[in-house]
């Protein structure tokens, strides 16, 4: 048996943990004193998401640069997101809440939706929705297993490089055309959250050249393993096919969490990939593809859709719908079309237009699809069997507790790797770590054969020396050691083993 040692980890005055400090300003009169959290040591946000205020009569949309109720920038998560260079302030964002009262839907457009859920549904069984209850994937399922939030990989699939500007409009695209869909079912009966959390845990690619000025914190996959769980494969060029490593997907787990709703995740905290942004150079037919596993698109369109700002294109957001559910209207009338209303209205005219069928490219989800997307969620809602605990109540709110949990923390595992959960706890810390000045923190492994090298970690989100990695994972410092044969400890400051 080796000696047990101890890691000390020394902390001063005025050497920043983990990079800059944040103040999040909940930007009201009489609010709550505002958290501190910390970035990464590349000054971006790549840990768990920030933490979601809560105000009395008014709906949050996210975090901002400046404290007026419009412009300044939102503050984008992930390695292509905000970058910070120094201590800052940042401000929530909020409108007012408007009711959703669904008895308020019109009544043509509730017959279009009751025709889809009662006729056409029970025919077809592509769409997430058209599979049994307890498949749980739709965009509503992975948003409610990351409480509040949903992890990207992107699969560059093209002979092209793509720039690092270019990667950083993708992120800001993504966070909005999500948001555009969810902001429509704010404050339903039964769904929690408001802005959601939109992260590209990573990119995947067959040459790592072509990830041009590559940040230190970005996450790139490197290879070129078949991993095909969307459209048919026949066109893929072998050559361009890259993907997350397996064990990180929820695509590729789905049996795993449906047997356990605590399913851990090979890989980091929080460093899960629940649906692809598939970006292909080669033709596939469509405009784009769109389900469960993400979005597929032409790489150009992708590139062009994110420089034109906001949510990108009709395109990308048309496809979005599909992984809640929504379906394609390209056939015939009463087949794939809604027959008329009992007021004579025809689908595809005036007033029920469906973004998902005949939309003209808009940015932004008609009135129609507004309503379509609430009933839907009212739909699953109170379809969902109640032995299935496909929406398990989420950890109780504190009065300072994010609704998308600023620390949802992932379950820790002293198997093969340190990993994050499908349902993510909630605590009401803050994404990241502030210590006071001249403190010191010590572990002492009490079950460990072997010695952990002692670290010193200053202005660093994590470091890894000899076989051992300390890191932050949304709540607390954690180390993790792998021993010689192979095996993974994980301990708290405490020594504690998790």
């Amino acid at each position: 048996m080796k000696k047990i040692s101890w890691i000390l980890i020394s902390l001063f005055l005025s050497v920043p943990l983990f990079g800059v400090t944040l103040t999040l300003d909940k930007n009201y009169s009489g609010a709550p004193a505002p958290k501190i959290v910390a970035t990464d040591d590349q000054g971006c946000l790549t840990g768990a998401p920030l933490p979601v205020p809560k105000r009395s009569g008014y709906v949050f949309r996210g975090w901002f640069t400046t404290s007026a109720a419009t412009g300044g920038t939102q503050v984008i998560l992930g390695a292509a997101g905000t970058k910070f260079t120094k201590d800052t302030t940042i401000y929530a964002r909020w409108v007012e809440a408007v009711p959703i009262d669904m008895s308020k839907i019109p009544k043509n457009m509730k017959e279009n939706f009751d025709w889809i859920k009662n006729d056409r549904y029970p025919r077809e069984s592509y769409m997430p929705l058209a599979v049994p209850w307890d498949w749980y994937n739709t965009l509503f399922d992975q948003i409610w297993d990351g409480n509040g939030s949903i992890n990207y990989g992107v699969r560059w699939e093209s002979t092209k490089s793509i720039t690092f500007e270019e990667r950083k409009q993708i992120a800001s695209m993504l966070q909005q055309a999500i948001n555009e869909w969810m902001r429509q079912i704010i404050g339903m009966e039964g769904w929690p959250f408001q802005e959601i959390s939109v992260k590209i845990s990573g990119w995947a690619v067959s040459d790592g050249a072509k990830i041009l000025d590559k940040q230190p914190n970005e996450v790139v996959w490197v290879n070129n393993n078949y991993d095909d769980p969307g459209p048919a494969s026949a066109d893929h060029p072998r050559n361009l096919i890259a993907s997350a490593p397996k064990a990180m997907t929820r695509v590729n787990n789905l049996a795993s969490i449906k047997k356990d709703m605590n399913y851990q995740y090979g890989g980091d905290p929080y460093a899960r990939v629940d649906l692809y942004l598939w970006c292909t150079e080669y033709s596939f037919g469509a405009a784009g593809h769109g389900s469960w596993w993400g979005e597929r698109l032409p790489s150009a369109d992708v590139i062009s859709a994110a420089k034109s700002g906001g949510a990108g294109s009709g395109v990308l957001l048309h496809e979005i719908g599909h992984g809640f559910g929504l379906y394609d209207f390209y056939g015939a009338v009463g087949v794939d079309k809604p027959p008329n209303t009992s007021d004579g209205g025809v689908f595809g005219q005036g007033d029920l237009k469906s973004f998902m069928w005949n939309n003209t490219g808009a940015k932004v989800i008609n009135v129609y699809d507004t309503w379509q997307i609430r009933y839907y969620w009212d739909w699953i809602r109170t379809a969902t069997p109640a032995n299935a605990n496909r929406f398990r109540p989420l950890p109780k709110d504190e009065e300072e507790t994010p609704v998308a949990s600023s620390s949802s923390k992932a379950q820790s595992s002293s198997s093969s790797s340190s990993s994050s959960s499908s349902r993510m706890s909630s605590s009401s810390s803050s994404s990241s770590l502030q210590i006071s000045s001249s403190s010191s923190l010590n572990i002492k492994s009490s079950s460990s054969s072997e010695d952990i090298t002692p670290v010193l970690i200053a202005n660093s989100v994590e470091k890894n020396v000899e076989g051992t990695r300390i890191y932050f994972d949304g709540s607390r410092v954690l180390v993790r050691k792998t021993l010689s044969n192979g095996k993974v400890r994980i301990f708290d400051l405490r020594g504690k083993e998790r």
